[in-house]
């Protein structure tokens, strides 16, 4: 830093004061809230500076890192709209149309998705989170009967497989069977496959088949 007859240069502080201007006008509720902690670092270490006190080049850099900080906070916008589509979505929801405990599992997503709409500090983690969340729980609701009363549990259906119907045109046979490999060869020898007779259970009693020999 140079001197003039004795008197210190005064700096340019212009730069500073536009970046300072551009840095009072962000609002902290529209960015994630670790960008916008090293935005306020280095704000208020741009403010704190006494100018008559730094050279020109340390007050440049103290800008330079502003300017930074500020240009990476639009990278560090946050994306709201799934969670406020989900929050739209979840009050049209009645609480008389479900079991009460998938409901008390919804309000609780439900009430930690609007904490964080509007929450002045957050991450886009926390947001996203919160808008699974509030999915997975309106997808989880269970609905009640027309009587009023819970829906009961369903019972597991049981595993089934496909028992393929052929028929045999020379003698007037119906045959079945589960093996889609004896199917296509019978097909192959002239029997005609007349699509799946039914859908026989894995489990249970078992059916046993038979095989003449002499007819």
């Amino acid at each position: 830093q140079g001197r003039v007859h004795g008197l210190r240069c005064q700096n340019d502080t212009s730069v500073l004061e536009q970046e300072l201007a551009r840095a009072e006008g962000l609002d902290e509720s529209s960015y994630d809230k670790d960008a916008w902690a090293e935005f306020v670092a280095a704000r208020d270490a741009a403010k704190a500076v006494d100018t008559s006190k730094i050279s020109q080049a340390d007050l440049d850099a103290l800008v330079s890192a502003l300017a930074e900080k500020i240009d990476a906070l639009e990278k560090a916008r946050l994306d709201r709209s799934d969670l406020l589509f989900l929050i739209a979505t979840a009050q049209g929801k009645q609480e008389g149309d479900y079991t009460e405990d998938s409901w008390s599992a919804f309000v609780e997503a439900y009430e930690r998705a609007l904490e964080v709409r509007d929450a002045v500090s957050t991450t886009q983690a926390e947001v996203d989170e919160a808008a699974q969340n509030l999915l997975k729980a309106m997808d989880s609701l269970v609905g009640k009967s027309h009587g009023g009363t819970d829906e009961p549990e369903p019972e597991p259906a049981a595993e089934a497989s496909e028992m393929y119907r052929l028929y045999n045109r020379w003698t007037g046979e119906h045959f079945y069977t589960a093996s889609a490999m004896e199917r296509d060869v019978l097909v192959r020898v002239g029997w005609a496959f007349e699509g799946v007779g039914w859908h026989a259970p894995t489990e249970g009693d078992e059916v046993m088949r038979l095989y003449n020999p002499y007819v």
